[in-house]
């Protein structure tokens, strides 16, 4: 997703005027973090292409987990309980419109060409905690092929529901379990290879299970630090009629 570098903002919230915040209060906390395209909000802290909005004004890209610095101050006005985010706007760029609102539930995040119609405004909303519990035990990243994708999202799964037993005392992978599911990955993976002629098909889809499994196991570590009562939400995407895969943690 291409972002001019200049952008206007707008956020409708009711706030003490500009002249009586403190320097670091410039952009107020309601509006700062990360933000999303919808479902991208999902895992983000592992996923790629947000943005992300700081208290001193400055807007950046995410990229790969690296913030990329776009040349974006955003410079705050008050006026009429609106709040005027604005650019540096250079008269070789085009500028970029957008606005921040804040209703009962969330934030949105509108923006569009100046010469554009709001009609055509791409949304993000504010990423919240909420949205990295969700991400357990899955891969932001997607995938155009349907076999890939499937192959990749359950061994995935199954790798870091492995990790959670070794980051949780008392759980376990229920094996019946786990062989079933890493035969539905095989299976995906094994379409995958031969629609594209990825041969010898076996060895590349062994290679490939492995290594996203393996993967895996290492997010569900770094996830256990980023996620409060990790190992109990961990139970129910994997645990007894668990939302990602039922059955494939036990207790004992």
């Amino acid at each position: 997703m291409k972002i001019i570098m200049n952008i206007v903002f707008v956020a409708v919230f009711n706030l003490v005027p500009f002249n009586q915040l403190k320097a670091e209060e410039i952009i107020p906390h309601d509006f700062t973090g990360v933000w999303g395209e919808n479902d991208q909000c999902i895992a983000y802290h592992r996923n790629v292409g947000l943005f992300e909005l700081e208290h001193n004004g400055h807007f950046y890209m995410q990229d790969e987990g690296k913030k990329v610095i776009t040349h974006w101050f955003l410079k705050p006005r008050y006026k009429d309980n609106i709040w005027y985010l604005i650019s540096d706007l250079k008269k070789d760029v085009r500028p970029v419109m957008g606005v921040i609102y804040l209703n009962e539930d969330k934030h949105i995040m509108e923006y569009w060409g100046i010469n554009d119609s709001a009609q055509n405004a791409i949304k993000l909303r504010k990423c919240t905690t909420a949205d990295v519990i969700k991400g357990i035990g899955i891969d932001p990243l997607k995938s155009k092929n349907a076999n890939l994708q499937r192959a990749r999202h359950i061994s995935f799964a199954l790798g870091y529901a492995m990790g959670v037993t070794q980051e949780c005392r008392g759980l376990k992978i229920h094996d019946d379990t786990a062989k079933y599911i890493a035969s539905l990955s095989m299976d995906a993976a094994l379409r995958y290879a031969n629609q594209e002629n990825k041969l010898p098909a076996e060895k590349w889809v062994e290679n490939f299970v492995s290594e996203r499994t393996l993967s895996a196991i290492s997010v569900a570590r770094f996830d256990k630090k980023e996620i409060p009562n990790f190992c109990s939400e961990a139970k129910k995407a994997f645990g007894q009629n668990g939302k990602i895969i039922d059955g494939l943690i036990v207790i004992y």
